[in-house]
């Protein structure tokens, strides 16, 4: 029986483990990815400003209704990746969330070959990357691997830039990983703007406690490194600078200093805020397993198990310190985290897993291997098995559904529709999504703000108190109507003035 199943204990078939593991992990992240309507802010205004940078002229400049937007600052490499993706798929919600799904994926792909090259355990990269996405903050609707925003691409270059600065500490004659710590951190940074900077005090502290900052400084390669850097980002920047002056300026006050100093659009918290959401939400019972793992990982007499026990807990409570003062609060803030605590939680599992595994083996007689592996189906049979049903059947609960109930009704795209016109008061990110995405289909739909003289036969989508208006001014035919939305065709006029609106 030794003999026979020692492959799972030995790390024999790696690849075989690896496919399986590999399907394993396809469906809490690429599953139904496209099945939920498109997210009335974020998601809409990052994926309407990803199809106009693919149609635009300059791929620096990032714009709203083909506008330089200078209210949403942002770097470009989010938009980049979903106007390639675009390009690739078309336009629909599947496209503009992929670059976010497949960052989730190699973010477990880091974890496993990271943990089988330093670890020699493929089993604390795989348990790991099971913790991740069986979270709701890592898996969930907004702000997370599935959703097209930034987050989920800050997150795996801040962690590969993590991941690189740790090896190098580890051994400072391979400057290759001082290279790619600075060139992931600018990935980051062009990610997220100042959000990729967030670990760099952690960092910091870390080469201080390792006796590293002044050969650091010595070596010809941190200026190189640097110097790539600098240059990256200044040519991006000045860029979007050069052809949307005051972009730095708004950048500033939107992203960096501003976010941090004041509190905007009301999004504040005291400094629980993310404790609380962590604990409650974001990794609800797996979080009970972060400091365990810091004790296990300390009295481990692996020293690299021992090492990045050390370095995940001051990177960790530096960050955490740093999201906590500033006055900007928002709950996936902390997103970047969790792949290094996922890995701190997954050590606590694997420790006694294999210590009991291995003692149970022994006095059985039977492969240790195979019962580890029984331990952890039994840990994550459900919360997996949870996941996978959220991904694939995840619907809006009550209020994310009258938010949302534009973006709901025109993902149907049924046919009262076509050739209608989509009116608009204030706020036009999801309606411009779907203005597109419908039109890339031949709906032939026009976007209006606000109302004005229709002629008979014309459709109008209203999805606002607009409508009792429109019933006082014209004689209508109701074509269509999902919830609070109705589609009318316009018969004749009534009679009264025209109200006017702005966008």
């Amino acid at each position: 029986m030794q003999n026979e199943w020692g492959f799972l204990k030995k790390g024999n078939f790696f690849y075989a483990k690896l496919l399986a593991w590999t399907c394993l992990i396809y469906f809490p992240i690429f599953f139904n990815l496209g099945g939920l309507c498109i997210m009335f802010w974020d998601e809409a205004r990052y994926g309407a400003s990803s199809f106009e940078m693919l149609h635009g002229k300059n791929p620096f400049v990032v714009t709203y209704n083909f506008v330089p937007a200078m209210d949403s600052t942002k770097p470009p490499l989010l938009y980049w990746l979903q106007a390639i993706s675009i390009y690739l798929f078309g336009f629909d919600e599947f496209s503009v969330r992929l670059p976010s799904a497949l960052a989730g994926f190699i973010i477990c792909l880091l974890l496993v070959f990271f943990t089988k090259k330093n670890f020699n355990s493929f089993s604390i990269g795989a348990v790991s990357s099971l913790i991740l996405l069986t979270t709701e903050g890592f898996t969930g609707i907004d702000h997370s691997i599935r959703a097209a925003d930034h987050d989920a691409i800050l997150t795996l270059f801040s962690f590969s830039g993590v991941l690189s600065f740790f090896l190098y500490n580890q051994d400072t004659g391979r400057n290759k990983y001082l290279c790619f710590t600075f060139i992931f951190f600018g990935l980051a940074i062009l990610a997220k703007g100042a959000a990729g900077l967030f670990f760099l005090p952690g960092l910091f502290i870390y080469l201080i406690i390792k006796k590293n900052l002044f050969p650091l400084l010595k070596t010809k390669w941190f200026y190189i490194s640097l110097g790539l850097l600098v240059a990256m980002l200044g040519l991006v920047f000045g860029i979007r600078e050069y052809y949307s002056p005051g972009y730095l300026k708004a950048l500033n006050e939107m992203e960096i200093l501003g976010r941090h100093n004041t509190t905007l659009d009301s999004h504040q918290g005291d400094w629980l805020f993310y404790i609380n959401w962590f604990k409650d939400y974001n990794f609800t019972y797996w979080c009970y397993l972060i400091p365990l793992g810091w004790i296990f990982g300390f009295l481990n007499k692996d020293k690299w198990i021992h090492s990045y026990s050390l370095f995940s807990l001051i990177v960790t409570v530096s960050f955490s310190i740093l999201l906590a003062s500033a006055q900007t609060k928002l709950r996936w803030y902390d997103l970047p985290l969790y792949p290094i605590v996922a890995l701190q939680a997954g050590i606590c599992i694997w420790v006694p897993c294999k210590f009991i595994a291995d003692f149970i083996g022994r006095k059985l007689n039977v492969s240790s291997g195979i019962i580890y592996y029984i331990f952890i189906v039994s840990i994550f049979i459900v919360p997996y098995k949870n996941s996978v049903a959220n991904a694939s059947g995840r619907k809006w609960d009550e209020g994310f559904l009258d938010y949302n109930n534009i973006q709901n009704y025109l993902k149907l795209e049924r046919d009262a529709i076509r050739n209608g016109k989509l009116i608009v008061n204030g706020y036009a990110g999801h309606y411009l999504f779907y203005y597109y995405k419908l039109n890339e289909k031949g709906f032939n739909m026009q976007l209006q703000y606000g109302i004005s003289d229709f002629s008979p036969g014309e459709k109008l989508i209203i999805g606002d108190d607009s409508q009792k208006e429109i019933e006082e001014i014209y004689n209508v035919e109701i074509l269509d109507q999902y919830r609070y939305l109705t589609v009318y065709k316009i018969i004749s006029k009534k009679h009264g003035p025209i109200r006017s609106y702005t966008s």
